[in-house]
């Protein structure tokens, strides 16, 4: 059965708003046009924080479920985007943020995984950038922008921080 790990801000939903979030998202509607149903063939792993600790933990706890160890897996690599692009089928760039860490401790395993995901992303006929996020911060930087090919005003960018916490 495929697995589905979804990490949000905030308490866990109730029952009845789970079943109304499942049934009204857009996101689970296109899942069910592509055959993939909730609780059928997809299992959803869900995990949720409301300090950036418990986001954290969430996270680590998601990589560890789904790819089964809590490195970076880069034969996992063309398999995820493969996925992403039966999602969105007219897809054209791509955005692949690793955590900085294990580039520090680890520069030959990130090294590969970049590696990966150009030939992955080649294959696909994708544009990829890769790179590392070593903080919150990492994420709201306009070079962060600029190698995602998006123009953030940078009013966007003062606030970013506020939006994250």
């Amino acid at each position: 059965m495929a697995r589905v790990g979804i990490l949000s801000f905030g308490t866990p939903p109730s029952p009845q708003e789970l079943a109304k979030s499942v049934a009204t998202n857009p996101f689970w509607s296109s899942m069910k046009q592509l055959g993939w149903v909730y609780g059928q063939n997809v299992v959803v792993e869900r995990r949720f924080g409301e300090s950036t600790e418990q986001l954290r933990q969430g996270a680590a706890a998601l990589v560890r479920l789904i790819t089964g160890s809590p490195i970076l897996n880069d034969d996992l690599v063309p398999k995820r985007l493969e996925l992403l692009k039966a999602l969105v089928p007219h897809l054209a760039k791509v955005a692949v943020v690793r955590e900085g860490l294990t580039e520090l401790a680890l520069p030959e395993v990130a090294a590969r995984y970049d590696q990966h995901a150009v030939v992955a992303a080649r294959t696909l006929h994708l544009d990829v950038h890769t790179f590392a996020a070593r903080g919150t911060k990492d994420l709201t930087t306009t070079k962060t922008a600029k190698a995602l090919g998006l123009t953030v005003p940078p009013a966007v960018l003062a606030r970013a921080d506020e939006a994250i916490q």
